[in-house]
């Protein structure tokens, strides 16, 4: 958030939004929003090292041939501490990924 704080003061008309990064569909419907109100302009989505954020990303801008999407590489990996196992897990259904027609 700093970052994004501390770059916005470069640009006019910066407008903050949320996603939820726990719901790649939240994602996508936010970004989609964000999409609309960017009219005449070159969308370009930087999922931010979440691999929940990044599905919602993609499915967002695969809806929209106009938007393009990123790797931002981080400046550092936390090798040695960058998560440890849980018991639950998260399992989306995406069809329209897979599916190009309304036989799936």
């Amino acid at each position: 958030m700093h970052l994004v704080e501390q770059t916005a003061t470069s640009f006019h008309d910066v407008n903050r939004f949320e996603i939820p990064c726990d719901d790649p569909y939240g994602v996508k419907a936010e970004l989609q929003r964000q999409i609309k109100n960017a009219i005449n302009m070159n969308v370009l989505i930087a999922p931010m090292n979440n691999k929940l954020t990044t599905i919602g990303s993609a499915l967002a801008a695969l809806e929209n041939d106009d938007v393009q999407m990123c790797y931002a590489q981080a400046l550092a990996y936390n090798y040695t501490d960058y998560s440890t196992p849980g018991d639950a897990c998260y399992i989306f259904d995406l069809p329209e990924v897979f599916c190009k027609n309304a036989m799936c």
